[in-house]
């Protein structure tokens, strides 16, 4: 007997199997650490992504208002370039009308359209005004021929009473 065993005793298998046990139980409290660390980094990730979509869209309507303003100014510089473009046009209009021959031009041209379309809105807009016969102009420049033509007196009755 003076040979060694090559198993270990009993209580050593024991100790060993005990020591097995814990490491498996280390191991598994370690995998589940890790399983919930990797949990944890996937949340974190999936919470960054979700706040990065969030600035990315945030960013397109900010772009997108820039834009919108952008294109405001740009608008309310042309019309205000278009408005001092006919203020100028204006004033050489202005200028030459008020010069030389053309200033006497316009202002006869205007007065005859005057003088024309009051004429014509004065004979044919009031129907109770009677032109005095056929052949008058406020007949003749009439649209509606169908308004009243006063007869002439009669000269004789006149005559007779006095």
């Amino acid at each position: 007997h003076g040979k060694k065993a090559d198993f270990p005793s009993i209580p050593a298998a024991a100790a060993f199997n005990e020591l097995a046990a814990d490491i498996g139980e280390w191991v598994k409290i370690r995998i589940d650490e890790e399983k919930h660390t990797i949990e944890v980094k996937a949340h974190k990730i999936i919470e960054e992504k979700a706040k990065l979509r969030a600035t990315q869209i945030a960013l397109n309507k900010l772009n997108e208002s820039q834009q919108w303003i952008e294109a405001q100014q740009k608008q309310a510089k042309l019309r205000s370039q278009r408005s001092q473009q006919f203020k100028v046009n204006l004033i050489y209009f202005a200028r030459w009308i008020t010069s030389g021959w053309s200033g006497w031009l316009f202002y006869l041209t205007s007065f005859s359209i005057f003088v024309f379309l009051g004429f014509g809105f004065g004979v044919n807009y009031p129907s109770v005004i009677a032109c005095s016969s056929i052949k008058s102009y406020c007949y003749l420049l009439r649209l509606d021929k169908t308004t009243l033509v006063i007869p002439p007196k009669p000269q004789q009755q006149t005559r007779q009473k006095n």
